[in-house]
């Protein structure tokens, strides 16, 4: 990733440090002080505060990328070999192990996958009165505003809810705030936002829609850590527990393949998005692939059944 740096020899008959300084003591006395004014302005700015916001940025990206390669090399090759004991096992945590990059969204992020899974409820869950959304990783709510006011809306979903899971509470406080301050105004309880912390998303399904968005993956920003195979299958399987037989799983950006997962014995593809740009583990390869965000690639899975 990095270019190999090399050491070069430093010529000091031209260096600066060789240079005499002036001899003058009153030049060095006027020197000294219109440093220390410089700095004593600097540090009492606020282009302080912004050098720092800035290092810090440049020193987290600069982080996030190294992590990225070890964090990918450690993660997914000890895990692909050995798939079926996490399944077997059950899911044990309330699908935390992720490796989110940012709590930063936006309205419509995802348009094709949202009007695939529009359709499909709509043509075939029609006659289901009461139809419940989950947006996984809800973030700042506008995937779940998107769903309530750009897809499920009108007289044909009216009994149909959006409900928003996060784990960062104050991404969920931005959400609320921007459900209320949404024009035109979005009806009282169409969406309700909870933190995965303390609820089981369970408390509000099953679900006839479950969207996992960006969250299972290493996407090269932010907090870093092993997310492996295993990982992977624990929170699909943490969702699955939660979404009705003949609902729909959509995820687009993923490290690994859903298909490779043993969750996918039950389920089957409906519909490909574009979007889909995280690298993701090929197993057959055993490599990392990158992936162009116009291909279109499997994102929509409707449940068979609930047992193999």
């Amino acid at each position: 990733m990095f270019a190999n740096t090399v050491a070069m020899p430093v010529d000091h008959r031209h260096s600066h440090r060789n240079q005499p300084l002036p001899q003058s003591s009153g030049c060095k006395i006027v020197i000294a002080l219109l440093a220390f004014y410089a700095l004593t302005q600097f540090l009492t700015s606020d282009d302080l505060y912004d050098f720092i916001g800035s290092t810090k940025k440049d020193t987290d990206r600069l982080g996030a990328s190294m992590a990225t390669e070890s964090s990918i090399a450690f993660a997914a090759r000890p895990n692909t070999r050995n798939r079926k004991s996490s399944i077997e096992a059950g899911a044990t945590d309330n699908g935390s192990k992720q490796i989110p990059a940012s709590l930063q969204t936006k309205m419509n992020r995802y348009p094709d996958e949202y009007a695939a899974v529009k359709q499909y409820v709509e043509d075939s869950l029609s006659d289901k009165p009461n139809k419940r959304i989950l947006s996984f990783g809800a973030a700042t709510g506008f995937e779940a505003i998107s769903l309530a006011t750009l897809y499920f809306t009108g007289a044909k979903h009216a009994n149909t809810l959006i409900y928003g899971v996060d784990l960062d509470q104050h991404s969920l406080d931005k959400g609320m705030k921007n459900v209320a301050s949404h024009v035109p105004p979005i009806e009282d309880n169409k969406i309700t936002f909870f933190n995965g912390k303390d609820t089981h998303i369970e408390k509000y399904g099953k679900y006839d829609a479950i969207f996992a968005n960006s969250v299972f993956c290493l996407l090269g920003i932010g907090t870093f850590g092993a997310y492996s195979f295993e990982d992977f299958e624990n929170s699909l399987r943490y969702l699955d527990a939660s979404l009705n037989e003949g609902g729909l799983l959509a995820i687009v950006n993923m490290s690994y393949e859903f298909s490779e997962s043993m969750l996918a014995k039950r389920y089957k593809p409906v519909a490909k998005c574009a979007g889909n740009f995280v690298t993701r583990y090929n197993r057959e390869k055993d490599e990392w692939v990158s992936l162009n965000k116009k291909d279109k690639m499997d994102c929509v899975w409707v449940k068979e059944r609930s047992y193999l």
